[in-house]
């Protein structure tokens, strides 16, 4: 057993470290080990309005309108701004709220801003796996499901706090697990 962790900075990839100490104090940075579970939330309009910025820039220089284009961004913009208060608002609702199994989280790195995520590459560990890392790019990869280990817990089931717990990627119905190579033992 042991805590999912990252370096989360300049390193996208996440690991298992292992600690024997209770208070965490064989941990060389604890702050790897630190996540925020959010809910489940919207980036429909932040994706629309990020491919089109980006798709107006050829098209400027093929000699589109800019005006058109430029109010198309307009709206797109307000439409991400509204969607930015619609998910704070998510985001305060569930605030306190208990975890249940069958809940959609997005798990945020606190220390690097990232979210664990799923990507379309193969592990370089495991070629059967798909690679897990972090990011901050906004999809539906980064959307995980809380499903019980054991039968005897269902949906809708309060999640305790030892409970073994698997994740399951909403995109791509895979669960996660670890490879032994990414493994981190503490140092004695």
């Amino acid at each position: 057993n042991g805590y999912m962790a990252t370096q989360g900075f300049f390193n996208d990839q996440c690991y298992l470290q292992y600690t024997k100490k209770a208070d965490f104090t064989d941990v060389p940075n604890l702050s790897n080990l630190v996540f925020q579970i959010t809910p489940k939330l919207s980036y429909l309009a932040y994706r629309d309005f990020r491919k089109a910025k980006e798709a107006q820039k050829p098209n400027l220089e093929l000699g589109s309108t800019p005006l058109r284009d430029e109010g198309k961004l307009l709206d797109l913009k307000a439409r991400e701004n509204a969607e930015s208060v619609i998910n704070l608002q998510a985001f305060q609702d569930k605030t306190n709220d208990y975890l249940t199994y069958g809940t959609v989280i997005q798990l945020k790195h606190y220390d690097s801003d990232t979210y664990f995520g799923i990507t379309k590459l193969c592990a370089p560990v495991d070629k059967s796996c798909t690679k897990v890392e972090f990011t901050t790019k906004r999809s539906r990869r980064i959307y995980w499901k809380i499903m019980p280990k054991y039968k005897f817990y269902k949906e809708g089931d309060r999640i305790a706090y030892e409970d073994e717990i698997l994740l399951l990627n909403v995109k791509s119905g895979l669960c996660v697990h670890i490879s032994s190579p990414v493994v981190r033992h503490s140092v004695d």
